[in-house]
C-alpha cells in the first residue's frame, strides 16, 4: 500500500483525536466501558466491554453511541500506544452489526503505530458471528494481525493469560463471570 493511501486514514485519526479532545465523555466515562491496567511485562491492556455503555446510556441511539465509544477509545489510547500494548475486548450479544463496526473501523483508521504496536487483542466470549467476521475480513486484514488475534472463551482462560491479581484494577460485570 503507498504512503498516499495510508494519507486519508492518518489523516482521519488526527480528525477524530482532535474531536475526541473536545468532547464531554461523562456519560461514557461513568459506564466503565473502557478500562486501562498493565500486563505482567507492564505494558498497558486496555479493557473494551461496549455492553456497559449500551445499558448506562440506553434511549441513546445505537450509531451514536458507537462513534462516541470510539472516539473516546481513541482519547483514551493515544498516549497509551507508543509503547507495546494488548485489548481485551469484551464480545457480547449484542448485533454483530454494530460490534463489526467498533472492531473494524477502528482498526482500519488506526495510524501505523497503533497497529504496530498491538502486542494481543483478546477477544472475550467470541461468538460464531464474529469468528465467521474475522474469517471473512482475513483478506482485508494482514497476516500480523491475525497472529495477534486470540478468542478466549471465558474470563478464567483470560486470567490464565495474565499474572495474577490483574482484574484487581479491571471491573468485569458480574454476568461476565460464566
Amino acid at each position: 500500500m503507498s504512503d498516499k493511501n495510508k494519507q486519508p486514514d492518518a489523516q482521519s485519526y488526527l480528525d477524530n483525536l482532535e474531536k475526541a479532545r473536545s468532547i464531554n465523555f461523562n456519560k461514557i466515562e461513568f459506564s466503565n466501558c473502557i478500562q486501562v491496567t498493565k500486563d505482567a511485562d507492564s505494558n498497558a491492556v486496555i479493557l473494551f466491554i461496549p455492553k456497559l455503555c449500551f445499558d448506562a446510556n440506553k434511549g441513546t441511539p445505537e450509531e451514536e453511541l458507537v462513534q462516541k465509544m470510539l472516539l473516546y477509545f481513541i482519547k483514551v489510547s493515544n498516549d497509551l500506544v507508543q509503547e507495546q500494548y494488548s485489548i481485551i475486548y469484551c464480545h457480547t450479544s449484542m448485533s454483530i452489526l454494530s460490534q463489526r463496526s467498533i472492531i473494524y473501523d477502528y482498526y482500519k483508521m488506526m495510524p501505523r503505530r497503533y497497529k504496530k504496536n498491538l502486542k494481543y487483542l483478546y477477544i472475550v466470549h467470541p461468538q460464531l458471528s464474529i469468528k465467521l467476521f474475522f474469517e471473512f475480513t482475513r483478506v482485508f486484514l494482514s497476516s500480523k494481525f491475525y497472529s495477534k488475534l486470540h478468542y478466549i472463551n471465558s474470563v478464567q482462560q483470560l486470567q490464565s493469560v495474565f499474572i495474577p491479581g490483574y482484574g484487581d484494577s479491571l471491573r468485569l460485570p458480574a454476568n461476565f463471570l460464566y
